[in-house]
């Protein structure tokens, strides 16, 4: 087993840690309905979502997985995780800072709109 290969594998953990992170985010809110202490983990980072792409920071994530990428030999990418992994899904031409801020805005957007909706759905009467 060469020296780069537990890079390698190290590099992906984070990547799919990224993905997993994202994905709770988006979704996360959907999981308060089974328990409504996820609320605690999902809420702050719906919230820090929304500030390192609107603000246009960068997610420690990020940083780490191009240090191990490009310590195991499979060179860096340029950008950050969202032009180099969801730019080239939603084949986005446009302006990349543009695009950090509109997954901001929507993932502030979104959560808020499931948030409103478990809300109001919790506070209807019981009929019967």
């Amino acid at each position: 087993m060469s020296s780069g290969r537990p890079v390698a594998v190290a590099a992906e953990f984070v990547h799919f840690s990224h993905v997993m992170f994202s994905g709770f985010v988006f979704l996360g809110s959907s999981l308060v309905l089974l328990d409504t202490r996820i609320a605690m983990l999902h809420v702050p980072a719906v919230f820090w979502v929304g500030l390192v792409t609107i603000a246009g920071l960068t997610c420690p994530l990020t940083p780490l997985e191009r240090k191990l990428r490009n310590s195991a030999g499979r060179g860096q990418f340029s950008g950050g995780w969202i032009r180099r992994y969801v730019a080239p899904i939603v084949s986005w031409n446009g302006s990349p800072r543009r695009l950090e801020r509109s997954i901001g805005v929507a993932a502030l957007a979104w959560n808020a709109l499931l948030y409103g909706g478990l809300l109001w759905w919790t506070r209807l009467p019981d009929v019967g």
